[in-house]
């Protein structure tokens, strides 16, 4: 584990970093690595390791870090979990089940990043991205986002399967999911 793992100097950029993963890092490396195996032709897989399945690996992180898919700039990438399911769910990578499991509307606004950009080194080096990110936390404040309440996950339990991505809400003020993480059965 290794706590901001995409913080790197200079202009964003996609970071392929698999030796020291966050939450959120470890979430995106894996269903890139599944959806790899799941497309990618036959004859890529079973190749050494070369440019081609760097660069397929490369794309489908891509598309799973940054909205729509698009590595812009540093407001492009989904900092925010909750955008970052509504974002993939609509490019069918994920399916958000929030709601289907008797989720509740979560309306607290979100606005951490922009409340505290001292915690970024990207919005101090430059201000600019200060209204793309209220423009993107204004959006995802008024839109529903759906949550099991903790009282009721044992309710549900019995339909969360191997592999489903787990993000626990944040009592934080301004943020939405405070952990990730893929869930797993062993033994019940």
């Amino acid at each position: 584990y290794a706590p901001r793992t995409l913080e790197a100097p200079g202009e964003e950029g996609l970071v392929i970093a698999l030796e020291e993963l966050d939450c959120v890092t470890f979430v995106e490396n894996v269903l890139a690595l599944a959806r790899l195996v799941q497309t990618a032709p036959d004859e890529v897989l079973v190749g050494r390791a070369g440019a081609r399945q760097r660069a397929l690996f490369s794309g489908l992180l891509e598309d799973i870090r940054y909205r729509g898919g698009v590595l812009d700039e540093y407001p492009s990438r989904l900092h925010y979990f909750s955008e970052w399911i509504k974002d993939n769910d609509a490019m069918g990578l994920v399916r958000d089940v929030s709601r289907e499991l008797g989720g509740v509307a979560d309306d607290e606004p979100i606005d951490f990043m922009t409340t505290h950009p001292d915690a970024y080194r990207q919005l101090g080096e430059d201000p600019a991205f200060l209204p793309k990110l209220e423009e993107v936390e204004a959006r995802l404040s008024a839109e529903p986002r759906y949550y099991i309440p903790e009282d009721r996950i044992n309710s549900v339990e019995d339909q969360i399967r191997d592999g489903d991505i787990i993000a626990a809400t944040s009592t934080v003020a301004g943020l939405d999911i405070a952990h990730t993480g893929i869930a797993l059965w062993r033994d019940g």
